[in-house]
């Protein structure tokens, strides 16, 4: 049985140093116990993912990054046996319709929009959260 707030290990995935910054800050801030790791992008990403060193119960990921996109970066955590029911949530500033269709159709649990603001931020920490408590209580992606 989970405590009732679980820790849960989110890897985080942006090429943009603010960006990070400003999630690293806003997840110190939140009241969700959150132990974070953050890389430059995608292969970075797969590389920590399938190290086995750490087993995460959350990814999080911009769209656009060097190395490998968002969406090639999705393709490989979906199709290795390790990491396939690992929940993914793209985190990128495109609010394009096509863009978060493909994402969601790649087998990404969720697309959202960077937030404009600092309570903006805190409630999507909240949301990848609640996420990753769901996932590590029923083993499965949603």
């Amino acid at each position: 049985m989970l405590p009732s707030r679980p820790l849960i290990k989110l890897l985080l995935a942006d090429d943009d140093a603010d960006d990070i910054d400003l999630f690293k800050e806003a997840t110190t801030a939140s009241t969700d116990p959150i132990n974070l790791v953050c890389v430059n992008n995608g292969v970075e990403l797969l590389q920590h993912l399938f190290s086995g060193e750490t087993i995460f119960d959350i990814v999080v990921m911009d769209m656009n990054m060097p190395g490998k996109d968002g969406l090639e970066c999705i393709t490989e955590i979906r199709t290795n046996p390790s990491t396939a029911t690992l929940p993914i949530i793209v985190f990128s500033t495109s609010d394009y319709e096509s863009r978060i269709r493909e994402s969601l159709d790649a087998g990404a649990n969720h697309y959202i929009v960077k937030p404009s603001t600092f309570e903006g931020l805190l409630n999507t920490i909240n949301l990848i959260y609640q996420t990753a408590v769901e996932y590590l209580l029923t083993g499965e992606k949603r």
